[in-house]
């Protein structure tokens, strides 16, 4: 797991991480879940129609994160 960022609330420690593709299933039924409230902050929900859809996100995004650290 790739932690993107980890901070303290109160007494819960909150870690923002980089999803997997053994998560797509489980976020692809967030995303289903609540579609339209998601998609105000988050356009590339309605491009996410299935798991598949979910798993080449998250390959997408994680090709972006490793060209954009590599040459930063």
């Amino acid at each position: 797991m790739f932690v993107l960022s980890s901070f303290q609330i109160g007494q819960q420690m909150i870690k923002l991480v980089f999803p997997e593709e053994k998560q797509a299933e489980e976020l692809f039924e967030i995303i289903e879940t609540d579609r339209k409230a998601l998609s105000e902050w988050m356009p590339w929900t309605k491009n996410v129609k299935s798991k598949k859809d979910e798993i080449e996100f998250i390959n997408y995004a994680r090709k972006k994160m490793l060209n954009i650290s590599c040459w930063n």
